[in-house]
């Protein structure tokens, strides 16, 4: 999360939306719930589509250096709706909604999303 703050200059508090509300930040009056795997090849998942509840969702991937991860990339919770498709990725998990991360904004086009589209 706050390698999301830090990049896109997002305001973050810990304590506003409470413990995985699905909601960790804001930009102006826009949501964003950012998502972690350590997987390189991780999917943008939610186990249920009400599951995603703020406007746009970002996937960051874990690295093996300290300190150090990868954004890569986001979806608004509209286009997450439309273009997610189901798997099971746990067997005996049941199905989650993913779309994979080449569906996903790059954070070039995340933060141009923010400035413009989203808060103008």
């Amino acid at each position: 999360m706050f390698a999301c703050n830090l990049t896109f200059n997002l305001k973050f508090d810990v304590h506003a939306a409470g413990p995985d509300a699905g909601v960790d930040m804001y930009f102006g009056g826009t949501s964003i719930d950012v998502k972690i795997s350590k997987w390189c090849d991780a999917n943008l998942l939610f186990k249920y589509k009400n599951w995603f509840r703020s406007d746009y969702a970002i996937l960051v991937l874990a690295t093996y250096e300290p300190n150090v991860v990868e954004i890569v990339g986001g979806i608004t919770k509209e286009l997450f709706d439309e273009k997610a498709g189901q798997k099971e990725f746990k067997r005996g998990r049941g199905l989650s909604w993913f779309v994979p991360q080449e569906m996903l904004d790059p954070p070039d086009q995340i933060w141009l999303k923010f400035t413009t589209t989203i808060h103008a």
